[in-house]
């Protein structure tokens, strides 16, 4: 059934000078479909669908539940992809998108939040269901985990100027200082005149760690194989304990020396690689609705 048939109660508010009793009870069911979705986060809070709030702005339910019965919905948002649906790929182009693109029209920076929520989706967040409807009841780690993220990517760098968030600035550096080749150093001594520029209270990183550290929260980390000097083997898997290679017999670590309190310092190896699984990413792709479409 189309989707506009289906939930067409959703812009037919009024009957005479009364709500439509079919529009209250579709709206109760949003509200229930939005808690049932957010429920593994430990949290009460959902994005407001209203025509004023325009899913921008996050509120209890009761107060979600208030501006959509004073304002409507926002216009076009049949598929409820800010509350957990997932949009359907087989779409008639004449509807509009309801998902991350429309709501974000007028907040270009915003998509950064579908990058936490893309993450959240992808599994890179374990949060367990809870007695959310308590909120004397903190999150747990993995919950707490996504809202610092979430925050850092809603928190403007400096107070009045919300053209860049904590998030985003720590993202557009790390792609430059890859798509550049920065040298660490460089990267550490740009941060600091940037922390410099008024005013005081950015919230420029200071240095390559505080960036990496920030960032590395969204998942999708690299992990690191030792490899053979001349390329024969991995030290992967039944091979990790191997200190010499199979077939040259090229020792893994470099010599060690004995620092100032006379003990081994950490054995370094010769080669090594950084392995990007592929799992981890493809479920990242399935899970943002603005890659999934395009995946077959």
């Amino acid at each position: 059934m189309d989707i506009r048939i289906q939930r067409g109660w959703m812009y037919n508010r009024m009957l005479g000078r009364d709500f439509n009793p079919e529009w209250l009870v579709g709206v109760n069911q949003f509200i229930e479909f939005a808690k049932s979705n957010i429920q593994s986060l430990g949290s009460r809070q959902i994005r407001c669908p209203c025509r004023k709030c325009k899913n921008k702005r996050y509120a209890d339910y009761e107060e979600v539940h208030a501006h959509v019965l004073a304002n409507g919905f926002v216009a076009d948002y049949w598929y409820w992809t800010c509350h957990g649906e997932v949009q359907p790929y087989n779409l008639n182009t004449n509807i509009r998108a309801s998902s991350s693109d429309h709501i974000m029209e007028d907040e270009e920076d915003n998509r950064y939040e579908d990058v936490v929520y893309d993450a959240m989706r992808g599994g890179s967040f374990d949060c367990t269901v809870g007695d959310t409807m308590n909120a004397n009841i903190p999150p747990n780690a993995e919950a707490q985990k996504f809202y610092e993220i979430l925050d850092a990517a809603q928190r403007p760098l400096y107070e009045g100027w919300n053209t860049q968030s904590e998030l985003s600035l720590a993202l557009q550096l790390m792609a430059l200082k890859a798509d550049y080749n920065m040298a660490h150093g460089c990267f550490n001594r740009m941060t600091q005149i940037m922390k410099t520029l008024p005013p005081k209270e950015n919230l420029v990183p200071n240095d390559l760690y505080k960036a990496k550290k920030l960032v590395s929260k969204l998942g999708l980390s690299s992990k690191k194989i030792d490899c053979c000097e001349n390329g024969c083997m991995l030290y992967y898997k039944e091979d990790q304990h191997l200190t010499k290679c199979k077939f040259c017999k090229f020792e893994r670590f470099k010599s060690s020396k004995l620092g100032r309190d006379k003990r081994t310092s950490k054995p370094v190896p010769h080669k090594r690689m950084h392995y990007l699984p592929l799992i981890p990413r493809l479920k990242r792709l399935y899970a943002s609705p603005k890659s999934a479409p395009h995946i077959r």
